[in-house]
C-alpha cells in the first residue's frame, strides 16, 4: 500500500519505533475481533507513536538480512526537501504492533533524527514476507503542513446488524480502502460507509460518500464502495419482482442482469447501464 506526496524535494531518513504506552494484545488484525481495548487505542496511535531513529550505514542484502536475524527492520526516511535519504533501522516487534492495527497507511507519525528534530511522517510503503508476513523493509514518507498528499485511507463498514439486504440472506461486498487527496492534519482515520438501509441489490457509490473539508476523494463517482449481493444459487426471482416483459426491461452491460427500463444504474452489481439509442 503507498501514499504518495508531490515530489518537490528530495529524499531523506528512517527510523525506530516508540510507543508512548504498551500494548499487551499481539493478535496480527485488530479489526477481526478480539480486545476492544486494544483496538480503541490502536485507532488513537497515531497521536501516540514516536519513531525514533537508529542510523544504518550499510545498505546491501547481506547486511539487511543480519539485521532482520538480530529483531530489526531496514527501513528509509525521505520526502519533500529532505537532502538524502537516511537509512535506518526499527525494532521489528514494535513495527509489527503498528501494521496490525490495520490502519497504518492513514496514521501520522512522528520520526525523531539523530540531529533531535522531529519531523511528521506517515508509511509509504511495507514490505512483507509472502510466507510470514512479517515485515522486511518500511519506507517513511516526510509530511509538511500545508501540503495535500494522496493517501488510501481504510474503509470501516458499519449498520450490518439492521441491514435489511443482509436479514433477507444477502452477502455485502465491499472496497478496503479508499484514496483521498488532503492536508496531513486532515487525514481520516477511516471512511464510514452506512449499509443500514441497504436492500438485496442495492448498492452505495463512491457518489454517495459525505468526507470532510480538505479531504478529496479520488476514485471514480460510479464506483461501487458495497452492494449487498444475492448469495449464488438462489434465484433472483425469489428476491425481487422480474419484468414481465423484454421490452420493459434493460439489461446491464457489465453483469447481464435485468432492470426496470429506465433504470440508470444496476440493481445488481450498481454499474451504470449504457441506454440503448
Amino acid at each position: 500500500l503507498r501514499a504518495d506526496q508531490s515530489r518537490d524535494g528530495s529524499m531523506g531518513r528512517s527510523p525506530i519505533l516508540k510507543f508512548t504506552s504498551a500494548l499487551s494484545h499481539r493478535g496480527r488484525n485488530a479489526c477481526g475481533g478480539g480486545n476492544i481495548k486494544h483496538q480503541k487505542e490502536l485507532s488513537r496511535m497515531s497521536e501516540r507513536v514516536t519513531l525514533v531513529m537508529e542510523p544504518r550505514e550499510k545498505s546491501s542484502k547481506g547486511e539487511n538480512r543480519r539485521l532482520r536475524k538480530a529483531g530489526w527492520t531496514p527501513c528509509v526516511f525521505y520526502g519533500p526537501e529532505v537532502e538524502e535519504p537516511v537509512l535506518g533501522k526499527i525494532a521489528s516487534k514494535s513495527l509489527e504492533r503498528l501494521l496490525a492495527s490495520g490502519r497504518w497507511e492513514a496514521m501520522r507519525l512522528t520520526v525523531k533524527l539523530p540531529s533531535g528534530a522531529e519531523e511528521m511522517c506517515i508509511v509509504r510503503e511495507a514490505q512483507r514476507d509472502p510466507l510470514t508476513d512479517k515485515p522486511v523493509h518500511i519506507d517513511f514518507l516526510r509530511l509538511i503542513k500545508g501540503r495535500k498528499i494522496s493517501v488510501k485511507v481504510p474503509v470501516k463498514v458499519q449498520g450490518r446488524e439492521v441491514s435489511p439486504g443482509l436479514k433477507d440472506g444477502g452477502v455485502l461486498e465491499s472496497v478496503h480502502e479508499l484514496e483521498v487527496e488532503t492536508l496531513p492534519m486532515s487525514i481520516p482515520e477511516s471512511i464510514v460507509v452506512d449499509i443500514s438501509e441497504l436492500k438485496l441489490g442495492d448498492s452505495l457509490h463512491v457518489r454517495d460518500l459525505s468526507l470532510g473539508e480538505n479531504v478529496t476523494l479520488l476514485a471514480e463517482p460510479d464506483e461501487v464502495v458495497a452492494i449487498i449481493v444475492v448469495p449464488r444459487g438462489v434465484e433472483e426471482s425469489t428476491v425481487e419482482e422480474e419484468p414481465a416483459d423484454s421490452d420493459d426491461a434493460v439489461f446491464c452491460n457489465k453483469c447481464g442482469a435485468k432492470n426496470v427500463a429506465g433504470s440508470e444504474y444496476c440493481n445488481k452489481c450498481g454499474s451504470k447501464i449504457e441506454q440503448a439509442q
